[in-house]
């Protein structure tokens, strides 16, 4: 009969695991960027991540798989920052000021990744559309814990917290995609960044003054 895993070799299996996926993501991120989805194989993903195309495939079953893992991945990052911040002793406006910068530093980061694989995100099945319909519920639901965080301090209004997270969000994403957003900013993350506070959290704020 096989012994049980212990608690520690369970622990450093899903280690090991959530390494590989990372290293898979590095190399697919870079791949996707430099190729686009189509001209992408999974063999050159394996390489780039210097893995055998046999170790890759125990963690996909085809090349679709990699858009999940890699907007997986690209949310446990996003989320990792999320809770440092939740810890972090400022005052809510500035926790909600910090979830939005490390969501535009990323994007910023994987832009051009993020270019290459939007139009296969948005054109995906319907079934596969639902997934990633999911893992958005997700991605903003916890983005809105700074987001109430701020209206139980009294610092915005009762507008809807998951609309108006969305928006917001939206709005990061757009950054990652457009050309003529960029250059009204300068390219510059950070004039996009006080763009935004003004333009939409002023606009949800109690006090006007």
């Amino acid at each position: 009969m096989a012994r049980k895993k212990s608690a520690a070799a369970l622990k450093r299996s899903q280690e090991h695991a959530n390494k590989r996926r990372r290293q898979i993501f590095t190399a697919a991120a870079a791949v996707f960027a430099r190729k686009g989805y189509h001209n992408a194989t999974v063999r050159e993903i394996a390489e780039e991540a210097d893995l055998g195309k046999g170790t890759l495939y125990e963690y996909i079953d085809s090349k679709k798989d990699l858009l999940f893992l890699v907007m997986d991945e690209a949310h446990s990052m996003l989320f990792a920052e999320w809770d440092r911040i939740k810890t972090r002793d400022i005052p809510p406006e500035e926790k909600f000021r910090e979830a939005i910068h490390v969501q535009l530093t990323l994007t910023e980061e994987y832009s051009q990744t993020a270019r290459a694989l939007i139009p296969e995100l948005l054109g995906m099945e319907a079934t596969d559309r639902e997934i990633m319909e999911e893992k958005k519920v997700l991605y903003i639901d916890k983005f809105r814990y700074f987001y109430d965080e701020c209206a139980a301090a009294g610092i915005f209004d009762d507008t809807d917290g998951f609309a108006a997270c969305e928006l917001i969000s939206t709005c990061v994403i757009q950054w990652g995609k457009s050309d003529s957003l960029k250059k009204v900013c300068n390219n510059s993350v950070k004039q996009f960044e006080e763009f935004l506070m003004n333009m939409v959290l002023n606009g949800i704020k109690k006090d006007k003054r």
